[in-house]
């Protein structure tokens, strides 16, 4: 965290984003996620990590919203798979 605030490079705030959602504390890796989209909006990953974050912590209708809008955005095709999940409780 000291390093990404000197630093401001994403693959830090993505490094941190992973490590806080596999270690599973996902108000973090949203945080981290958050910060992510901040210095870029078109990273895919980061908006994937915080919309499963939102899942983990009880917020799936938040969750869905976003997704499905990026989804219309992007046509992604990693989007819809989470999206098939996060439908079906598979998360």
């Amino acid at each position: 965290e000291k390093r990404f605030s000197e630093s401001h490079d994403i693959d830090d705030a993505l490094f941190l984003a992973r490590s806080y959602y596999n270690k599973g504390d996902y108000a973090k890796a949203e945080y981290w996620a958050l910060e992510i989209n901040k210095l870029n909006e078109d990273l895919e990953e980061a908006l994937l990590i915080f919309v499963k974050s939102k899942v983990k912590m009880d917020r799936k209708n938040e969750a869905l919203s976003i997704l499905i809008t990026y989804i219309k955005r992007s046509d992604s095709q990693e989007a819809k798979k989470l999206l098939y999940r996060i439908e079906n409780d598979t998360l």
